[in-house]
């Protein structure tokens, strides 16, 4: 048995997929698995215990060169976790026996299982969508509970370690970033809470992609030796390893805060123009939710119809605070 998984796209989308990877190998023990995903996704996937080969793609390859790097040989099941134009064109030109996806007025005739990606009158969390794709080929089992993600490299680990005792303090993770403006808290709230933070005798370490340099190096010289700026520098193997050495981790809706959901310690999540329900981190324990019950929530982040981003930026670093001290009394899982 063959089975082509494929999740194109972002951080948190492929995080989100692995339960139903993980499903998969239940249904098909003796099945080989290979994963499909973009760059830089690669360690989400790569020397995962359910996933037995990868292709990584580049955004910027067309059909032909995406094609050219899956392996050619017909696959007995492809399941398109992603349902966007090009994870549907590849599904259609590559050879296999069974195809699953969404259901789409424009992609559907690609897919012998149709699979509805929403059900009316219900909130279904992303997990659950992409594990029915599943349940459309026999799966009948429970839902995974807790996701699983590849081991850390020793040498990754050991660096990671190292650079994280240099600093005073109970470590926390806060990720600075937030992948749009829609869902970034403002670095004006940022400054009180790490001040806040610094006062506690806690340490934060700030997370964020190379987009978030400047702020990082802005927000670290407050308090330095206490706060560390790992903004730009980390691998994904290595976010997941300094995520995990933290006590607490605080962040917006974000591929860190479900990277952050495979690890044992507690989350602090902001929620802006996303519903927990439906991108929370898929994670029950030590999870704490901010969010504020605006009536414009949920949107589709292309503009703030009030204009000023209230459903993130009225949520307090007090609150924050708070909530992290929580978390930190909690323990890890």
């Amino acid at each position: 048995m063959r089975i082509l998984a494929l999740r194109l796209r972002k951080m948190g989308d492929i995080v989100l997929s692995l339960p139903a990877v993980e499903a998969l190998r239940l249904l098909y023990p003796e099945a080989y698995i290979h994963y499909c995903a973009e760059e830089p996704f690669r360690s989400l996937v790569e020397g995962h215990p359910h996933i037995d080969g990868v292709s990584i793609l580049s955004p910027q390859d067309g059909l032909r060169a995406s094609l050219a790097k899956i392996p050619s040989q017909p696959w007995d099941l492809i399941i398109d976790f992603h349902g966007g134009p090009r994870s549907a064109w590849l599904t259609l030109f590559l050879k296999g026996k069974v195809k699953v996806g969404y259901r789409n007025r424009h992609r559907s005739a690609v897919y012998d299982f149709k699979v509805e990606r929403s059900v009316p009158g219900r909130i279904l969390h992303s997990t659950e969508s992409q594990l029915n794709l599943v349940r459309a080929v026999g799966y009948g089992g429970e839902t995974p509970s807790r996701l699983i993600l590849p081991p850390v490299r020793q040498e990754v680990d050991s660096d990671v370690k190292k650079d994280l005792a240099r600093f005073e303090g109970t470590p926390v993770a806060v990720h600075i970033g937030s992948g749009n403006r829609f869902r970034d808290w403002g670095e004006d709230r940022f400054t009180p809470l790490l001040k806040g933070m610094v006062e506690r005798g806690w340490s934060p370490q700030l997370l964020g992609g190379k987009e978030d340099r400047k702020r990082g190096v802005k927000l670290a010289s407050l308090s330095p030796g206490k706060i560390g700026d790992w903004t730009g520098k980390l691998d994904l193997s290595g976010l997941y390893s300094l995520i995990d050495k933290c006590r607490a981790f605080f962040g917006a809706d974000s591929g860190p805060m479900h990277i952050a959901a495979a690890t044992g310690t507690p989350i602090v999540a902001l929620f802006g123009p996303n519903l927990p329900q439906i991108s929370g981190p898929w994670r029950k324990e030590r999870v704490t939710i901010l969010e504020r019950p605006e009536p414009c929530r949920p949107c589709r982040q292309r503009e703030c119809s009030p204009g000023d981003f209230r459903c993130q930026r009225t949520i307090l670093p007090e609150e924050v605070l708070n909530a992290l001290e929580g978390a930190l009394l909690s323990g890890k899982v």
